[in-house]
């Protein structure tokens, strides 16, 4: 409609021209051109594309020569960005690169050879078959993940899998659109199933906070329990009593319900401080029994360091150790330490006077030796009636009874 308008004023014009020589010539060339012949009216002189053009100006080569190596250095690097970004599979950067590649060949085809021209316009096809493919596999990406979230409000997942898969699909969608256009339709399909799917979180989540609510109370009962406990024992000193106790209080705050990683975070320092008020007595006493014990592993280093060593003293100190351990119990490992140290400086003195023992049994046996051997020569000397041998061999055995013979160290 708007040509055939143009038409129509267009011929109004050469009507008018055609029956007045002084109206105005139809913008048509070809009609102003007959109507100026009917009038005996000569054309007025070429101007525009069909005036003629100016002689063109020779260049001096230097500077030809310099237009065309600039020309080809900025289309070159645009050429190597491209292909770069297309050997990289960057479906985000590419539009933008092949778009300075074209803005570079506008400006300098002219002075470009055509080989790198040729390499140019290739490269340009490749990252429009590139931009192709990618928004292909973005939508049937796109189209799979529809379908997911379609198939998790047919049949739910339930629960913390539910949320985690409408997450990842979500993510997976933000991907998508970075590699290619965006799919408004497929979006509105995608959007409308997870927001449905989400519903069976919402409800789960709604179960989870009352759950979580429940713990809390049911922990922060247990803190006052803990509480009322420790001011109602904390004069008591059945200390057995008192370990297995606080042990339970562990056991049940353990088992306690699950509670999220904050309210965790806010809770324990409140458990915390009610268990060390709880076993601030405790505690005490067991500092009270290190130091006594440490006092008497010094008495057992100094009765074992002794000369001689007093037995009942020894006793008496092991029943104090035992009457220790007994009224204080302390954590084992370290309680097998403490009783390895008090027991050693004992163990070398009774070590001690089992090898001086053992010392004087055989430097004695050593001296019957000697008295046996005496007597069968007395015997010997008896039996052969030399009255001088029976003399000399009574003599040497009543001196070595008497102790004048010199008995001879042990052998090492």
């Amino acid at each position: 409609m708007a040509v055939w308008d143009a038409f129509q004023g267009a011929l109004a014009v050469a009507v008018k021209a055609a029956t007045d020589a002084a109206a105005l010539l139809p913008a048509v060339p070809v009609w102003a051109d007959e109507l100026r012949a009917m009038r005996g009216v000569a054309a007025p002189a070429a101007t525009g594309e069909h005036a003629a053009r100016p002689p063109k100006v020779k260049l001096d080569p230097a500077v030809l020569k310099d237009m065309r190596e600039k020309a080809a250095a900025a289309v070159q690097e645009a050429l190597s960005k491209l292909e770069h970004e297309v050997t990289e599979g960057h479906g985000k950067a590419t539009p933008k690169v092949a778009a300075d590649l074209r803005h570079a060949l506008k400006e300098h085809i002219r002075n470009i050879d055509s080989k790198l021209e040729a390499a140019a316009h290739a490269a340009l096809t490749a990252a429009g078959e590139l931009e192709g493919w990618q928004r292909w596999r973005a939508d049937q990406i796109r189209e799979e993940l529809v379908v997911k979230a379609e198939a998790l409000v047919a049949k739910p997942m339930g629960g913390r899998k539910q949320q985690e898969a409408l997450r990842t699909m979500r993510e997976q969608w933000k991907t998508s659109d970075q590699g290619g256009t965006p799919n408004h339709a497929l979006w509105k399909r995608f959007d409308d199933a997870c927001n449905e799917a989400h519903k069976v979180v919402e409800v789960w989540l709604e179960t989870v906070k009352e759950q979580a609510e429940a713990t809390k109370a049911q922990r922060r009962a247990l803190i006052d329990e803990v509480l009322v406990w420790a001011e109602a024992h904390k004069t008591n000193t059945d200390w057995k009593h008192h370990i297995r106790s606080l042990n339970g209080f562990v056991d049940k705050w353990r088992e306690a319900g699950h509670l999220s990683e904050k309210a965790f975070t806010e809770i324990q320092p409140v458990w915390k401080a009610a268990m060390d008020a709880a076993d601030a007595p405790l505690t005490a006493a067991r500092n009270d029994s290190l130091a006594r014990r440490k006092a008497m592993i010094e008495e057992a280093q100094v009765l074992g360091a002794e000369p001689q060593l007093r037995i009942d003293a020894v006793k008496a100190l092991q029943q104090r150790w035992q009457h220790e351990a007994q009224g204080v119990p302390i954590e084992r490992k370290q309680e097998q330490k403490l009783w390895d140290a008090f027991r050693k400086p004992i163990d070398d003195a009774f070590q001690r006077k089992t090898a001086e023992r053992e010392k004087s049994a055989a430097a004695l046996g050593e001296f019957d030796r000697m008295v046996l051997e005496a007597s069968k020569a007395v015997e010997a000397a008896t039996a052969s009636g030399d009255a001088q041998k029976i003399h000399a061999a009574a003599k040497a055995l009543e001196a070595i009874v008497r102790g004048q013979v010199p008995v001879p160290a042990p052998a090492p």
